[in-house]
């Protein structure tokens, strides 16, 4: 069966569906703006918008399917996508509709400030010490305790942010967007702004993030989870500082569910070689250099960029579940899923061992 008769057969809906929810999840990950989608201009908490929005989504997922019917026909075998499954092929439409609205977001140039937004609030809500509030005017922060006003935003504001000094930076390898940053840049603008208004007040988050971005060269963009603490690595460096803790959700705890399921999925597109590569480096814990003889390369760099090339596309496949990279990332279940990934790299590696021997004998 072709992509045309798939979309022509009832099969198709049940797929397109969950696809279309896959989509909806994915897009605040990616930080592309909730107005791309069909009834945008909706509030998102209305009681509607999530059954009208993936409704909608269902028949764009069938027209944009439709439209590359004749490109996917020639590049990825539906039958293959279909043996593994009605979720595989909803992550294959999904995350290519994915990339299309984040080329288009890219195109039109949408401001990135909201990404922004959301990561330093996500920053400050997860600091010890930092004290947050949130109201209908927006989120706000403060660095002491007791009964603080709000800030006075016009005296605040009158002298233009770019004319105030750039928040301290420990040294050119610190991330801009990094937690450690965020928060170091939020107690400097903090303690500018209370002595400039006189005292300690409720500062907006927003107010925040225009100063960083009169002073940062910033380009908000979606955090990837990396898995250098995964295994060691004297050529890595250390992981970097991107936890997002949050309290679980019922969504979380069903992608929890699944994770084993969720792994075989995600390691059935891979290679035998992308998956020895991965359970020898973070299953047995060998060094680049060790692996790489294993695997007959030449040296670590072509392991080494192997590896990154699994990470992007495991970090892709995370966006589209709850709980497995931020804006909601729950580094328990994250660790849980590695294992996971691990392990089925593992028997797909000792099913190929046992093939083998079969065959020898």
């Amino acid at each position: 069966m072709n992509w045309s008769s798939w979309l022509e057969s009832r099969e198709c809906f049940p797929v397109l569906r969950r696809a279309a929810v896959r989509v909806v999840r994915a897009v605040p990950r990616y930080g592309i703006p909730l107005s791309v989608l069909p009834d945008g201009g909706l509030k998102e908490s209305s009681p509607e918008w999530g059954r009208r929005c993936v409704q909608e989504l269902v028949n764009e997922l069938w027209v944009f399917a439709r439209d590359q019917a004749a490109v996917w026909d020639e590049s990825t075998c539906l039958e293959a996508l279909r043996a593994q499954g009605a979720d595989r092929v909803a992550l294959f439409i999904s995350s290519r509709y994915v990339n299309r609205l984040r080329d288009e977001v890219r195109t039109k140039r949408t401001d990135p400030h909201r990404a922004l937004y959301r990561r330093v609030r996500q920053c400050l809500q997860s600091e010890p010490g930092v004290r947050t509030k949130a109201q209908r005017a927006g989120s706000f922060f403060a660095l002491e305790e007791g009964d603080l006003p709000e800030a006075d935003l016009g005296r605040l504001t009158q002298i233009p942010y770019q004319d105030w000094p750039p928040p301290p930076a420990d040294g050119p390898e610190e991330s801009a967007l990094s937690h450690t940053a965020v928060v170091q840049a939020a107690r400097f603008f903090w303690r500018e702004a209370r002595d400039r208004l006189g005292g300690p007040c409720w500062l907006p988050v927003r107010e925040l993030t225009r100063y960083l971005v009169c002073h940062l060269d910033m380009a908000p963009a979606p955090t990837q989870v990396s898995l250098a603490g995964q295994a060691p690595g004297e050529e890595d460096g250390p992981a970097p500082d991107r936890d997002l803790p949050v309290e679980a959700t019922q969504e979380q705890a069903a992608t929890a569910a699944r994770l084993p399921e969720l792994a075989l999925t995600l390691t059935a597109a891979w290679s035998e070689r992308e998956k020895q590569a991965f359970f020898a480096r973070y299953g047995r814990e060998m060094s680049l250099a060790a692996v790489a003889r294993e695997l007959g390369y030449g040296g670590p760099s072509g392991v080494k960029y192997l590896l990154s090339s699994l990470e992007d596309r495991m970090a892709d496949f995370c966006l589209l579940w709850p709980g497995l990279s931020p804006p909601d990332l729950d580094k328990t279940l994250w660790a849980a899923f590695v294992e996971e990934v691990i392990r089925a790299c593992k028997e797909g590696n000792r099913s190929r061992k046992d093939s083998v021997k079969e065959n020898r004998e």
